[in-house]
């Protein structure tokens, strides 16, 4: 009697811990616990979890068949799981799957890559091209090549500035790099605004002050021993989304999970064009993963100064070399961004 009353106190603490386990990493926001470590990286990939936890689900149906006396434990476990799976899917679903690539009313067209310094000139020239980018930020870009691509958009016709930022010379994955349309007007680059910080970002500001500051983003991954740099990065980029007319692009190693709480939109005063345009779910990397399990953490934010037309989250360049997939969003002045007329 006394060992079936310890085993169901046991049973119930151990589900009352799993429950309150799965409900942190479901929706960490509750617990404010999006930016710790573990949770943190556990719902970086919803799709994946979800699909383990289905998998947890089948597991444990089939030890329920060896365990008859603790089959009713194991089916509470069983339907928790299946509840932190449907959470997650319903999730993926909201933010959204779809690519609109339709640019209506488009007047800047944003490309972000982190190229991880495997992805060549060329090819990048060529998705560039391909779609008129006018801003191309580039993680894990090297100076050399970032130059090398804005030699090809101008034998094009298509010139761009370049500007870069090096923690190390010659090691293109602590290397950001951002290149302009010369139609966008001339840009410097900021020094007196601080830094991502154990990866560089660029700061760009416009000669012309009515044009938009530009941000090419890369923050450093949440990973054991970055934690505080991380989360630090994170404060940085929201402090650029309060100036004003501004652009953001790049890797943010970070979902917009992780930035609950972190200001008035999506990050500071800039939203996401992936929560607009249906597409805020698409995983950006690994490549090794299809996009609906993969993380979304490479982004396009802007001020209230802009809208997006379309998003589109490039599948078909993942042998090209690098773990993480192109982002491309065509942007409208607020002004403009009128709907489409009816055919």
């Amino acid at each position: 009697m006394l060992v079936a009353m310890l085993n169901r106190i046991l049973q119930t603490v151990a589900g009352v811990a799993v429950a309150f386990a799965l409900l942190a990493l479901a929706w960490p926001q509750i617990f404010s616990a999006q930016r710790t470590v573990i949770v943190a990286q556990a719902v970086s990939f919803r799709g994946l979890s979800a699909l383990v936890a289905v998998a947890g689900v089948v597991v444990l149906l089939v030890v329920s068949l060896f365990l008859p006396r603790l089959r009713r434990f194991i089916a509470t476990l069983a339907v928790m799981l299946a509840v932190f799976a449907l959470v997650n899917v319903v999730t993926v679903a909201g933010r959204g799957l779809g690519s609109t690539p339709t640019g209506f009313g488009s007047t800047v067209r944003v490309l972000s890559w982190n190229t991880g310094g495997a992805v060549s000139a060329e090819q990048i020239a060529d998705l560039a091209l391909d779609y008129n980018a006018s801003i191309i930020a580039l993680p894990e870009t090297s100076a050399a090549t970032a130059r090398k691509v804005a030699a090809l958009m101008a034998t094009a016709g298509n010139p761009m500035s370049e500007l870069t930022r090096e923690a190390y010379s010659g090691d293109p994955a602590m290397a950001t790099s951002l290149l302009t349309s010369v139609l966008m007007g001339e840009y410097t680059l900021e020094t007196g605004r601080g830094n991502t910080n154990a990866v560089p970002s660029v700061v760009a500001t416009p000669v012309n002050p009515a044009g938009p500051t530009i941000v090419a983003v890369h923050a450093i991954g949440p990973i054991l021993g970055e934690m505080a740099n991380w989360r630090a990065d994170l404060s940085w980029l929201k402090n650029q989304c309060r100036r004003g007319n501004v652009i953001l692009a790049g890797d943010f190693n970070a979902t917009i999970d992780h930035m609950h709480s972190l200001g008035a939109a999506t990050l500071g005063n800039c939203t996401s064009a992936g929560q607009l345009t249906g597409s805020e779910a698409v995983g950006t990397w690994p490549t090794a993963l299809p996009p609906a399990l993969g993380t979304p953490i490479d982004h396009i934010m802007f001020s209230p100064d802009w809208h997006p037309t379309g998003m589109r989250v490039v599948s078909d360049l993942d042998a090209a070399g690098s773990d993480h997939r192109p982002v491309l969003v065509w942007l409208a002045p607020v002004e403009k961004a009128v709907a489409p007329p009816e055919e």
